[in-house]
């Protein structure tokens, strides 16, 4: 079944394409202390996020820009807050340091509208899959994490890649379900410039280290982690807001209050 899922994603993917939450290693040992130990009020936290110079844009090799916008029509039922990508909607927010990064996406749907999606990753400059995986959704709305499968190829340093979220609205009236696409880039750099400054930051000063590295993925990903390890932390969302208002998309300005559900689902 998941290989005739794949099959008729990949002619609908192809055509497109050619015009936390995993954590890293040394910060999922850590403990993490509590936040009023460091920092007296919300007001000393602060998210500083670097944007990356032209040098570091993933080229769209023709693609259309896709900031948080849907790329095909489908059945799916118009929702107040659209489909919307989080990490990789546009060239200053592609980056990441880590060799299998997790991609967010709001996804305004539940698994009782959605019959199945599907996520795939592709090289940019061969246009060649380097992994996909069929998925389902939770039962509620919200911020979703994509995990790079543990077995899949590590990103390249310095390699740009194209990735796509679709999900197969279950169908109003009988007929087969019509596709809803999101599509992002995603480009690894190296981190060894600042490996010393993170091999001894608590994890919430890894965010800053990564935002002012302009490393998007890997700040949302962790403060995303955090925040999920502890949802009643008032001091997080804050942060969480601000991180997101830090990226200057107006796309992202109706999901501020959105909540995080977690990872897609991939065993049902």
């Amino acid at each position: 079944m998941i290989k005739l899922f794949q099959s008729s994603v990949l002619g609908i993917i192809g055509a497109a394409l050619f015009n936390i939450i995993p954590v890293y290693a040394q910060t999922s040992a850590q403990t993490i202390q509590p936040i009023s130990n460091r920092y007296p009020s919300t007001s000393e936290l602060k998210i500083y996020f670097q944007a990356p110079t032209s040098n570091s844009e993933v080229p769209d090799n023709g693609t259309p820009n896709s900031e948080g916008t849907a790329s095909r029509s489908g059945s799916c039922i118009a929702k107040d807050i659209p489909l919307t990508i989080v990490t990789g909607q546009s060239e200053t927010l592609t980056l990441t340091a880590s060799s299998h990064p997790t991609f967010f996406v709001y996804v305004p749907y539940t698994s009782s509208e959605v019959s199945y999606g599907i996520f795939t990753l592709y090289d940019s400059q061969t246009k060649q899959e380097v992994w996909n995986v069929v998925f389902q959704l939770p039962t509620e709305p919200g911020i979703l994490s994509i995990p790079s499968p543990k077995n899949a190829s590590a990103l390249e340093i310095d390699q740009s890649y194209r990735w796509f979220f679709e999900l197969n609205c279950e169908s109003q009236n009988g007929t087969e379900p019509q596709p809803l696409m999101v599509q992002g880039t995603v480009k690894r750099i190296s981190s060894q410039a600042f490996e010393a400054d993170l091999s001894t930051a608590t994890p919430l000063e890894k965010v800053n280290i990564y935002a002012a590295q302009g490393l998007w993925y890997d700040a949302v990903a962790l403060l995303a982690t955090l925040q999920q390890k502890d949802p009643s932390n008032s001091q997080l969302k804050t942060l969480w807001v601000e991180l997101l208002k830090a990226s200057n998309s107006r796309k992202l300005e109706p999901i501020y209050q959105e909540s995080l559900v977690g990872n897609i689902i991939l065993d049902f």
